[in-house]
């Protein structure tokens, strides 16, 4: 809430971190993607290369140990040409990019996506969404890229907000349906893994009828609760924490134990029977 965060020494840091990464790989292929959907420039995996070792030199700490940047620039080489293989199957399958880092809601020039509750209150949500793409025949499927494990994600394959506790990707196909040419045309939301570490794999799905009435269900669950004054303490299962500074510190502050019984304590009472129900699917 107040947004409050570790400080970070950079000085203190021997190579690039996880978020570092994160922001790297994704402004490469934004300025990739960029170049070909607004330049007309054709796919190359040399120039996703050249991309890449511009803003590798730019982003380069000099505190960072030589030996050890020069690793993961080669790891990253090697996730980029991957990368570009998948990529390219897409294309002969008939998906093409249309635009990078494309936001809603951001401005007067772009509309927020509206989600009407079942209690008639509408959410706005506003955002940018890594990719899109479009299929010969019509279809839409916007693309956002993960650099980590699959792991806190493998729930989206059971559930479209993965037991209301990821909003991310249905909201995303909200603005996919707004942006499709046909009412009728398919839409996709997806994650890519654009690393080893998640193996590149695609977690994601058709954005149906069903996935936006679960959507709305969902997020009017969480904003009663919130209306309601309902704050409870979840904890996260402790092997999702170990690289999230924030909810790790926040965990050890308050007691890992502690937090996993107060929830058991908490979830029976009344004003969180709901959400808690939900919860307990997850299991």
């Amino acid at each position: 809430m107040l947004k409050i965060d570790i400080f970070d020494d950079v000085e203190l840091e021997v190579q690039i971190n996880p978020m570092q990464r994160g922001n790297l790989m994704h402004k490469i292929l934004e300025d990739y993607v960029r170049e070909i959907t607004d330049d007309e420039r054709p796919r190359n995996v040399d120039r996703l290369i050249e991309l890449a070792d511009a803003t590798f030199e730019e982003f380069a700490n000099p505190l960072w140990l030589q030996h050890i940047w020069e690793q993961d620039q080669t790891r990253m080489h090697q996730d980029f040409h991957r990368l570009f293989r998948d990529d390219e199957e897409s294309a002969s399958q008939g998906w093409e990019y249309a635009a990078a880092e494309a936001a809603f809601g951001m401005d007067e020039e772009t509309a927020a996506v509206e989600l009407q509750l079942e209690d008639g209150t509408v959410v706005r949500s506003r955002g940018k969404v890594d990719r899109i793409d479009r299929h010969s025949d019509g279809r839409v499927r916007v693309v956002d890229y993960k650099t980590g494990k699959t792991d806190k994600f493998k729930d989206l394959k059971k559930h479209p907000t993965a037991f209301g506790t990821k909003f991310q990707l249905p909201v995303y196909g909200l603005f996919a349906q707004s942006v499709a040419r046909n009412s009728n045309d398919n839409v996709i939301a997806d994650y890519w893994f654009t690393s080893r570490a998640g193996g590149f794999d695609r977690i994601g799905y058709a954005v149906t009828d069903k996935v936006i009435d679960q959507l709305r269900q969902d997020a009017g669950l969480i904003i009663s609760a919130i209306r309601n004054g309902v704050f409870p303490p979840k904890p996260e299962p402790t092997k999702h924490i170990t690289r999230d500074r924030t909810a790790a510190t926040f965990t050890s502050l308050t007691g890992q134990l502690g937090m996993d019984q107060h929830w058991v304590e908490l979830q029976d009472a009344p004003e969180l029977r709901p959400y808690a129900q939900l919860l307990k699917v997850e299991k």
